[in-house]
């Protein structure tokens, strides 16, 4: 009688262990039940520099300038601005995408890759703040 218990209290603490690994299991999920983003950090800067970037190039096409990149300057002549804004956060989403997918492979890569990204962005949104300095600088000028 004393096994019987014995027993039943070890089953009772296996039951109890796998439930608990399966709801360790599903509390490394996400939405929808999808694995957690591995570089979250990295891909709120990416973002970010990606809305500025769309931010200075409305502020530069309503003050007359132009899109230098040509492809983006298509889609504004075909679509307006709010098909700017669905083409730049489409692009962005195939980038974090891709990085999701690098990153689950070769999480160094993937890293490598998301910093790469970063940086890319960090390009024209100079380039447009620049503009915006120089523009603001000759237009308010005030000659004495």
């Amino acid at each position: 009688m004393a096994r019987m218990v014995e027993s039943g209290s070890m089953a009772a603490a296996l039951r109890t262990s796998i439930l608990t690994a399966e709801q360790d299991n599903n509390s490394d999920r996400g939405l929808f039940g999808l694995p957690h983003m591995l570089y979250e950090n990295h891909y709120v800067w990416f973002v970010f520099l990606s809305t500025l970037d769309l931010l200075y190039t409305w502020i530069i096409l309503f003050n007359e300038g132009v899109e230098l990149n040509w492809v983006a300057d298509v889609v504004i002549k075909l679509h307006g601005i709010w098909g700017l804004l669905a083409f730049k956060y489409s692009l962005v989403l195939l980038v974090v995408i891709m990085i999701e997918i690098i990153g689950r492979n070769r999480p160094d890569t993937g890293r490598r890759v998301a910093w790469v990204a970063i940086a890319i962005t960090i390009v024209p949104v100079t380039a447009g703040l620049m503009q915006l300095l120089l523009f603001s600088a000759v237009k308010y000028t005030v000659v004495i």
